[in-house]
């Protein structure tokens, strides 16, 4: 490239730098400063200096649903309406929204590229299909968050210049809904956040195997099944919960062999990780699941589901084991494999694994893909 491409990195939610796609934004972004091209960052609101805002405006609770109306697009015009950037890569269906018909309304010249983190149409019948199964409190906020988001995903798909997805999980669900081409390009993980470490052997000095469940303890990662799954085994377990939420029904687990921590830090995570004999995550939706390869980077033996982007980083018995989706018995069955075979079994092929998926790598994907739209 001649001149150096301008790129706008855009996601339409709140900045967290060390959660979710706020997460990936900035891992992926980091890398991509490093090649030969402009990277700068908008969000939807949260973010400090060097980063930007366009939805701020919609911060209070009472405007709050309005983030979820094509009343964004509006703000997303005015806030571009004086700037040129070769490319916009906008991180959800809801962003690329935006981005879309801004150019339209415009007539701006950018590319506008989707990376699908999942899809709420997908997260949408899944959230309905567990609620008639499990009873938990349904929130129709929820509901009407992810219709509208589908209603703009809808709208927008097809006008994108390319469309990625973080997995094969979520390609099919792509394909299934829309007729059009999709990029796979993984997420990857930061090997120098999260490595092996000496630790001491806690499970063979007090005969408990200790499990870690990390992420939201929310439905759609599975924590449900695996206390079931945990409560029919006759083994001495430990089970320690990493999430944010504290849903109502949890207050029936109140065990002393569960402990249940809000939030770790990077490097705090990357010691249990290291403490700990299993991850079990088992979720009902998974888009990718940057913790997989994080426990896999220390040397981690990982549990997931069949159906969900798991798929493309557990191999059975070589970085763990694959569950059916909701099955109790087969989580049991899968988490009983993993203990008799033992941490030791797995964890080069984790590791190993873990490497295959830098953020170096990953930049390297995007890179080559935004010159290719600039030779056309």
């Amino acid at each position: 490239m001649a001149n150096p491409a301008r790129i706008l990195m855009h996601y339409n939610g709140t900045f967290c730098p060390l959660e979710g796609v706020g997460r990936v934004i900035l891992n992926l972004g980091g890398e991509l400063e490093k090649s030969d091209l402009i990277v700068q960052y908008l969000f939807g609101s949260g973010a400090s200096e060097p980063y930007a805002n366009y939805l701020n405006f919609f911060k209070s609770r009472w405007l709050r649903v309005l983030r979820h109306t094509p009343l964004t697009v509006l703000l997303f015009m005015y806030w571009i309406r004086d700037k040129d950037y070769d490319i916009v890569h906008s991180n959800t269906p809801e962003a690329a929204f935006d981005a879309i018909w801004a150019k339209f309304f415009l007539r701006k010249k950018y590319r506008v590229i989707i990376q699908f983190h999942g899809l709420d149409t997908q997260l949408l019948e899944d959230y309905l299909a567990e609620w008639k199964k499990v009873k938990f409190q349904l929130s129709w906020l929820t509901i009407f968050y992810l219709l509208l988001s589908s209603i703009k995903t809808r709208l927008c798909v097809n006008r994108a210049d390319a469309i990625v997805a973080i997995s094969t999980a979520v390609k099919n669900e792509i394909r299934v809904r829309w007729n059009c081409d999709v990029t796979i390009i993984s997420n990857g993980v930061s090997t120098k956040e999260f490595y092996p470490m000496r630790v001491k052997n806690l499970s063979a000095k007090d005969d408990v195997y200790r499990i870690l469940f990390v992420g939201n303890i929310a439905w759609r990662k599975g924590l449900f099944y695996l206390l079931q799954a945990i409560n029919g085994m006759s083994v001495r377990i430990h089970l320690t919960c990493v999430g944010l939420s504290n849903p109502p029904w949890l207050q029936n687990w109140t065990a002393d062999c569960i402990t249940f921590i809000p939030k770790l830090s990077t490097s705090e995570l990357n010691q249990y990780y290291n403490r700990s004999d299993v991850l079990v995550v088992p979720s009902i939706n998974e888009p990718f699941g940057l913790i997989y390869l994080e426990g896999m980077a220390t040397g981690l033996p990982v549990v997931g589901s069949y159906g969900t982007g798991a798929e493309d980083l557990i191999k059975n018995g070589k970085t763990g084991w694959l569950c059916e989706k909701g099955n109790v018995d087969s989580l049991r069955a899968c988490i009983k494999r993993v203990m008799q075979l033992g941490k030791k079994s797995f964890s080069k092929s984790a590791i190993d694994t873990a490497h295959k998926f830098s953020w170096a790598h990953c930049a390297n994907q995007y890179r080559e893909l935004y010159v290719n739209f600039l030779k056309k």
